[in-house]
């Protein structure tokens, strides 16, 4: 206790809130293969582990970049799982969960990409993929 009577973050207590954030954000083990290609903001699923929301993938179809909505009914990690299950080697090419409360499946599907990506290598508006430096 410190002397305003107020408990302090031990390292272990802070380690333990930081390996919980970090598991669920970047999903090790089965998941981590996903890592590199994920664009979905760390705000989008701290806090949102059962909630639902909608996938949106980049992928590469025979050199062509297409991007597709799926599933706007599935939780992060359900979505990270049907990534796993549906995709290899190099057909993902990136990838974004958006929880329903950011942005719905149809709101998605109409938004204007096309802007600059930002320094961190993502985009401001939702459901916008970063590919080759531009929002797409």
């Amino acid at each position: 206790m410190s002397l305003s009577g107020a408990a302090e973050a031990t390292p272990k207590s802070l380690a333990k809130k930081t390996n919980r954030v970090k598991y669920y954000i970047h999903e090790p083990g089965k998941y981590q293969r996903l890592n590199p290609k994920n664009q979905t903001p760390a705000r989008f699923v701290i806090g949102q582990r059962y909630k639902v929301g909608t996938g949106v993938i980049l992928l590469n179809q025979n050199g062509d970049v297409q991007k597709e909505i799926v599933n706007a009914k599935w939780s992060y990690k359900r979505f990270l799982s049907y990534l796993l299950e549906e995709f290899g080697g190099e057909e993902l090419l990136a990838f974004q969960w958006v929880p329903q409360r950011v942005s719905n499946s149809f709101k998605l599907s109409k938004i204007n990409c096309g802007q600059l990506c930002v320094p961190s290598g993502g985009c401001v508006k939702p459901g916008c993929i970063c590919d080759k430096g531009v929002c797409i």
